[in-house]
């Protein structure tokens, strides 16, 4: 005789079975009345497969607690167990590596018959092919059950597909959070979230000693002031998609721990890579435009005679002077690791430039130089290259990110012949620097600005 434990399971997977049949049902010729009866089915079958869920849960309780019981005990207390997986972020997935399992399942449900995973069932985004053809309350009813709407066929725009799953909000998060790790820039430029794909702003570019914007002047008592304006110039920043597409094997999704990896790591990191490329030398052109493609960069020049490959002295002291530093500037280095070698035998004097002396290289491979952090990257170019040694204040580039984060959906259907599943991952960022030019100083004919680099030292 069967037990209650595997009755119930056999509910819920009969239950669970009716599912396809309900989502895929086309409505569009459907009456009022009969798409009322249909939605009053869709609702019947969730509550359902949410009270076979529930009496799993507590049977499963009550026999963890009779296994864990002493052998003498001649009471025992029936546990009452409440289901609590839709307060989980994770859904009841121990990882995202698990998560794909089930997404493996789901397609050998599809395919097979094989009984898919209950939590994965939980997930499914059902889509209905156009529901402008119902009412706003079978609208409102079909968005409280987890019924998404898609655009019509044949169109597909951004979201989830026809047979594609939701993914658990902590998988979300967790699939971003490498991206601001290791070699990654963008953090660096404190980015700005957006709903909009589009920033507009003003930017006052003129100074106190220029002759545009707003002037002060010496008045005689009595006598007419003159005026003056502000000078703005209009600044619109869009945000530019990048995106990774990742087809992975059903034996590569059969091991867990080796797909968190792969999904965690490498898909967010090259995005991460490419985003970083392009704040530094991105052309704007379906990207951000990064600050060494700009009209705001400076480049010094090397010294007479000075070897290829070299850093000397001179070189960052002449950096440091053209900066435009104010009040909320963020200084900081930006260096390949080949220029240590130059960076750490830097003097001024018999005086170190990068660290004290008495410190030595303590704080390598960081370090200080001229009051300004240090930072090694591979974004960097080798030395004695343009790019090999960079002076930047932060503050003076406009970075946004669009606030919905990174998108990542996943899809079953699109190599299904081929047992192939696609992965996707979709973020938006744009950017530019504030400064349009470099900007002519009171006294002097050097310009400064927010970006210096080092000229070739070939």
């Amino acid at each position: 005789m069967a037990s209650p434990l595997t009755i119930a399971q056999q509910r819920l997977r009969d239950l669970q079975a009716q599912i396809p049949t309900l989502t895929s049902t086309d409505t569009s010729a459907y009456t009022a009345e009969q798409r009322t009866e249909h939605t009053a089915k869709v609702t019947s079958l969730t509550a359902d497969i949410q009270a076979a869920r529930a009496e799993i849960t507590a049977i499963e309780a009550l026999l963890a607690h009779e296994a864990q019981a002493p052998a003498t005990a001649s009471v025992r207390q029936p546990v009452q167990a409440t289901p609590r997986v839709e307060q989980d972020p994770k859904r009841g997935f121990s990882s995202i590596g698990h998560f794909a399992r089930s997404v493996l399942q789901f397609q050998n449900s599809r395919q097979s018959g094989v009984p898919m995973d209950a939590r994965t069932a939980e997930l499914m985004a059902v889509v209905v092919s156009d529901t402008r053809q119902y009412s706003a309350e079978e609208q409102a009813e079909m968005q409280r059950l987890g019924i998404s709407a898609a655009a019509p066929s044949p169109l597909h725009q951004e979201g989830h597909s026809t047979d594609g799953l939701m993914v658990p909000v902590d998988f979300r998060q967790e699939i971003w959070r490498p991206t601001y790790e290791a070699d990654d820039l963008l953090p660096l430029f404190n980015p700005q979230p957006t709903s909009s794909r589009v920033v507009q702003f003003a930017a006052d570019e003129t100074t106190p000693w220029g002759a545009v914007g707003v002037k002060a002047y010496w008045t005689a008592e009595g006598a007419q002031k003159t005026p003056s304006k502000l000078s703005l110039a209009p600044r619109e920043v869009h945000l530019h998609k990048i995106a990774a597409l990742v087809y992975t094997t059903d034996e590569l999704l059969q091991d867990a721990a080796l797909l968190t990896s792969r999904i965690n790591e490498a898909a967010p990191r090259a995005i991460g890579w490419e985003v970083s490329e392009a704040l530094i030398r991105g052309n704007g052109v379906g990207k951000p435009l990064g600050f060494e493609n700009s009209a705001a960069l400076i480049t010094i020049s090397k010294e007479t005679n000075q070897k290829a490959g070299t850093i000397y002295t001179e070189n960052v002291l002449k950096m440091a002077a053209r900066i435009n530093e104010g009040p909320g500037s963020r200084l900081i280095w930006l260096a390949h690791r080949s220029t240590i070698p130059g960076i750490a035998t830097l003097k001024i004097g018999n005086e170190p430039s990068w660290t004290n002396q008495n410190q030595g290289l303590r704080e390598a491979p960081n370090g200080m130089l001229l009051g300004a952090p240090v930072k090694f990257t591979q974004h960097a170019k080798a030395v004695g290259t343009l790019g090999d040694i960079m002076l930047i204040d932060l503050s003076g580039y406009a970075a946004f990110v669009h606030s919905s984060g990174t998108r990542f959906d996943s899809s079953i259907h699109l190599y299904f012949d081929y047992d192939i599943t696609a992965f996707r991952w979709v973020f938006r960022v744009g950017g530019m620097p504030y400064l349009s030019a470099p900007v002519a100083q009171a006294n002097g004919s050097d310009t400064i600005s927010h970006f210096i680099e080092l000229a070739t030292r070939a």
